[in-house]
Parts: structure tokens; sequence; C-alpha cells
């Protein structure tokens, strides 16, 4: 769980703290494209370390306890902490379907949205419209990653680390 953990808050801090600071250097008419194919390996990226982690708790669920001929393998007996409390499996499968559905809303709905082409014969009231429509999505996914940041940041703190 921590791996993947890792991997997915890495992926999260890196569209923040890195991706975020670049687009705003890069000449508009590159940043659609780079948008574009960022956005989607993140998608990717981000699902597969969410399927980690439900596999780690899916192993972890039955009220923390292995059967023994598991308990010496050691990347399954580091996934079941006996000191996880039940409220910490239930805030973190909360946390990781609230997750799942950010990334799948901003993957499969707003971020396709948001690369949608204006016809070329569309009159100037139709561009300001649409203009406006992408800023406005753009500014909900911004969002969106913040609070999927936060979230995972949340998540991590309380569930994670202290078993790390």
């Amino acid at each position: 769980m921590t791996v993947a953990w890792s991997i997915y808050l890495g992926g999260a801090l890196i569209m923040e703290l890195v991706w975020r600071p670049v687009q705003q250097i890069v000449p508009p008419s590159q940043t659609g494209v780079l948008c574009l194919r960022m956005g989607k390996k993140y998608k990717w990226m981000a699902l597969a370390a969410l399927i980690l982690i439900a596999a780690s708790q899916i192993i972890m669920v039955p009220h923390g306890e292995f059967s023994s001929r598991f308990a010496s393998v050691p990347i399954i007996a580091n996934l079941n902490h006996p000191q996880l409390q039940n409220w910490q499996r239930y805030f973190l499968s909360l946390g990781w379907v609230l997750l799942v559905a950010v990334v799948l809303g901003m993957g499969t709905l707003i971020h396709p949205l948001s690369h949608t082409k204006l016809p070329v014969i569309a009159s100037e009231s139709e561009r300001l419209q649409f203009r406006k429509k992408r800023l406005s999505l753009i500014a909900m996914m911004n969002r969106m990653l913040r609070f999927e940041l936060f979230a995972a940041l949340l998540i991590t703190l309380i569930v994670v680390v202290p078993y790390a």
C-alpha cells in the first residue's frame, strides 16, 4: 500500500508543483498539446496506483488478520498492520472512492471537454462563448486537482504515514 500511495501522491505532487508552473511559461499554442498528453498519462498512472491501493486494501480488510501462510511474505506482511484501526480502513476506502471519482471525472469528462475544437466557421460571439467555457473547464480542473492533492495528502497523513 505504501508504494502505491507513494506513486499516486508523487504523481499528484508533480502535476501541481511541476506541471502547473511550467504551463505558465510555455507558449499557449504548445500548452494545449502538452496538457492533453500529460493529462492522459496522469490519468492512467493515477488509476493504476489506485488499483494497487484497492488490491492492498482488499488484502487488509478482513479485520487486519492474515492466515499464517501469508504472514511470511514480506510485502503482504507489511500491508497488514495490526495497529491499523477499522475507522482508518473505512477512511481509506471512502478516500479511495473519492479519488477514483475525481480522477475519472477529470480524465473522462472535464479534460476531454477542455480540448474540444471550435469550428473554423464560428462567429465572434461563438468564439467568445467557447473561450469562456474552456477557461471555466480549466479552472474547474485546477480546483479538482488541488482537491485531489489535498485529499491524497490527508489520507496519507492519517492512514499511510503512521504505519509506513
